[in-house]
């Protein structure tokens, strides 16, 4: 596809958030959009007010990089390389359950719409699936632990399908796997045509899902009924693209680059044209969020800075 006219990223910066000292390599807002979490290579978890800016407070306890993050009502999930998932009361900033079950690095966590599970995944090649206990006390019973094996390499990422049914997960082994969330069962195997997948999303009907692959020149967008890929978008002039994400209301497809540019396609069609946005971001995009209402967005990039936009 040809190039496009590159233009600042629409929407204006309203807030610039400079407490990581390493690489943001995720961020989260809260359903309501008021708070926004932030994790990185520098082991800790910052949670930002999003209307001032200002820092509410660190989160320290894991001992290697904080690699993702997600909410569920009072609680915060964060996933690390130092091989563990840590539950978080975050209001009071309190560790509420600490969850060692893989081998290797924790490279991302995700927790289902109802709340009702828990899941996470390793370079250990594993998947671990927890019945979740929202609450004030122990939120994981040991007996409703399930570890899913099936991948013949780095499981990379794994996200719920928005009615929680399912569990897709992306691995190194040019693979992505939908599980059975009740019973942990492999339902398909579906063989990526470009290779390595990276990332995954669902669009928020869950009609779609999209996947990014190595080296991330190709996004793929799968059908979720026929589980065949409907779509495939190509990045500018073969525009590595290292992070996806999608807006809620499922129409527009984000590609984020370590050339700090964001790539929009408005469409989810193949002859759909990606628009280049630029940032202030000097070290690559790594990370976006987005809220529910789709009125503000976060960016974070390689040397820790966050921009959030209105």
């Amino acid at each position: 596809m040809g190039q496009t006219d590159s233009r600042t990223f629409e929407g204006r910066v309203v807030q610039i958030l400079s407490g990581h000292s390493r690489s943001v390599l995720h961020c989260e807002f809260t359903p309501d959009g008021t708070v926004l979490a932030t994790c990185g290579a520098d082991k800790t978890v910052l949670l930002w007010n999003v209307a001032s800016g200002e820092l509410i407070r660190s989160l320290q306890g894991h001992a290697a990089e904080v690699t993702s993050c997600c909410f569920y009502e009072n609680i915060l999930a964060t996933s690390s390389k130092d091989k563990t998932v840590v539950l978080w009361l975050y209001e009071s900033g309190r560790r509420a359950s600490r969850l060692a079950i893989h081998s290797g690095p924790v490279l991302s966590c995700s927790i289902s719409s109802s709340g009702q599970f828990l899941a996470s995944c390793s370079e250990d090649k594993s998947i671990g699936l927890f019945k979740f206990q929202p609450g004030s006390g122990a939120f994981i019973n040991g007996s409703d632990m399930k570890k899913l094996s099936g991948h013949l390499s780095i499981v990379n990422d794994i996200k719920f399908s928005p009615n929680g049914s399912f569990l897709a997960s992306a691995s190194q082994d040019k693979t992505i796997r939908i599980w059975e969330t009740g019973t942990g069962t492999c339902a398909i195997v579906l063989d990526d045509p470009f290779g390595p997948v990276l990332k995954l999303r669902y669009s928020p009907s869950g009609d779609h899902m999209i996947s990014l692959s190595s080296p991330g020149n190709f996004v793929s967008v799968w059908n979720t009924e026929s589980n065949m890929v409907d779509n495939v978008l190509e990045a500018n002039n073969g525009r590595e693209i290292q992070n996806i994400a999608i807006t809620s209301d499922g129409r527009s497809t984000i590609g984020l680059s370590k050339d700090n540019k964001i790539t929009l396609w408005t469409k989810m069609t193949r002859k759909c044209t990606p628009e280049l946005r630029t940032t202030q971001h000097k070290k690559g995009v790594n990370a976006m969020a987005i809220t529910h209402s789709d009125c503000c967005v976060a960016t974070a990039d390689g040397e820790g800075l966050v921009l959030i936009w209105n």
